[in-house]
């Protein structure tokens, strides 16, 4: 893999499994990337690939019949998934937040939304500028007073309306856009480290969505934060992202610079995702389309979990049959800060 000298995520080998009544869900096999510090990162693929469950991973969020069953996720140089679960909690939402697709789901209906923001505040760290001893002897409603003025800069700093009427509306009173700009606000409370949007913008209409992402974008930016962002539109990676991790079934097939993706795409599959994307200045009455259908992860593949689907695969029978069904291929270099895994082109580039 790429070495950095500021990489804040290291994720190795990172296999889950589900175990349901149909068999066992192989749902990520072998997952291995870096994240680097202040950048921002996108997760591209099909529905079902293993997007979601990779960053829920790294928030140790897999939960029964889920289980992490092999790999690291090194967050500076502590492996998430060997902490105890006290270190954890301390962990997610104050080091590495996450917001997630659905605000409705995630936000308590019978809380105020100004209240679930001063939890998170409280919980990771405390009201500002005073010591613990000194927070013991602050009286509740002067606590709730100075909570209340935090929750209402974090608000401002989110460009929700009159941040300070919105303290004591609940969820079901905000439109979807103010209920996503609240689960952002959670998000940043604790200033993380590393933010993940799990599609966080899929559920809002387009206009919305535009300006989710310039606020995702300034925050970033302006809080020297590190974003993961997760979505199957391509369109809103070229937008956001500084590097992508194109994922199918499962695993990772390629990493690379987003503007690399676009103008040098080297897997197959990467090819066929970006065919598929319509043009405005090239129209078509068909669009070109991926042949087969996505693995089904209770009995995959073998090897690259690609090859059934794969042209490449097709027009080299031998490699084939040696290696592309039988062996998963290893994420190799072609260039800087681009990684690909595909035994044909690894054979070509040895060549």
């Amino acid at each position: 893999m790429i070495e950095s000298q500021d990489t804040v995520l290291e994720l190795r080998d990172i296999r889950v499994h589900f175990f349901t009544y149909d068999g066992v869900v192989k749902a990520l096999d072998g997952i291995t990337f870096d994240v680097f510090k202040g950048e921002s990162l996108g997760l591209v693929g099909e529905t079902g690939c293993g997007k979601s469950v990779t960053v829920r991973s790294i928030m140790r969020l897999i939960e029964d019949p889920g289980k992490i069953v092999n790999g690291t996720i090194m967050y500076r140089d502590k492996d998430i998934l060997q902490m105890d679960e006290e270190d954890v909690r301390k962990l997610r939402g104050k080091k590495i937040a996450m917001i997630f697709q659905d605000p409705m789901t995630f936000l308590n209906p019978l809380i105020t939304v100004g209240e679930q923001v001063a939890e998170v505040i409280l919980l990771h760290q405390g009201l500002p500028g005073l010591t613990e001893a000194e927070q013991e002897k602050v009286k509740k409603d002067k606590m709730q007073e100075i909570l209340k003025e935090e929750v209402v800069k974090v608000f401002e700093l989110v460009r929700l309306p009159d941040a300070a009427s919105l303290y004591t509306r609940y969820p079901h009173e905000l439109s979807g856009g103010m209920r996503q700009r609240v689960m952002i606000a959670m998000a940043i409370a604790s200033n993380p480290d590393v933010m993940i949007a799990d599609e966080a913008t899929t559920a809002l209409d387009v206009t919305i969505q535009a300006q989710i992402l310039k606020l995702l974008q300034n925050l970033k930016d302006d809080l020297n934060t590190t974003l993961i962002f997760v979505t199957h539109n391509l369109g809103i990676i070229a937008e956001m992202c500084d590097r992508v991790a194109i994922f199918y079934g499962g695993q990772v097939v390629e990493v690379a610079p987003t503007k690399v993706i676009f103008k040098e795409p080297i897997h197959p599959y990467t090819k066929g995702l970006l065919k598929a994307i319509p043009l405005l200045h090239a129209p078509k009455e068909t669009l070109d389309s991926i042949p087969g259908v996505v693995p089904n992860l209770v009995n995959p593949p073998g090897g690259c979990r690609f090859n059934p689907r794969c042209y490449l695969a097709e027009k080299n029978p031998e490699i084939k049959e040696s290696h592309c069904i039988v062996t998963k291929p290893d994420l190799l270099e072609y260039g800087s800060n681009h990684l690909v895994a595909c035994h044909v082109r690894a054979k070509e580039q040895n060549k």
